[in-house]
């Protein structure tokens, strides 16, 4: 009983160690573009903190985030196409690497915490 009880413990720090990564602010390698990621009534979502391209400071550019096993899977906005697409997104650490589709078409990017 002692032991399921421990590895009960061990599992749910997992959990919540894992969710607590994708919090934060990340910046995305691009016009000095720093975006935080926060929760809010169970959905996570990021917005543009900072950036060189002054019209996206404030935009929403990840919504619906939501956790899928070891990944998160929602939506991330273009800003220079207009759009929103399909975005998988593995937290590791002090990287997120995220996974943009479109139909058959895939980008990868890597965003680092700032």
């Amino acid at each position: 009983m002692k032991n399921l009880l421990v590895a009960i413990i061990v599992s749910l720090s997992f959990s919540i160690q894992a969710q607590s990564t994708l919090d934060g602010l990340w910046d995305t390698g691009e016009a000095n573009t720093k975006i935080d990621v926060s929760e809010k009534n169970s959905l996570w979502s990021g917005v543009v903190k900072a950036s060189d391209i002054k019209d996206d400071i404030g935009e929403l550019i990840l919504k619906d985030l939501k956790k899928d096993g070891d990944k998160w899977t929602g939506k991330i906005y273009a800003p220079k196409r207009k759009e929103w697409y399909d975005v998988e997104i593995i937290a590791q650490e002090n990287n997120l690497k995220l996974k943009v589709s479109a139909g058959i078409f895939s980008k990868s990017l890597d965003w680092k915490k700032s």
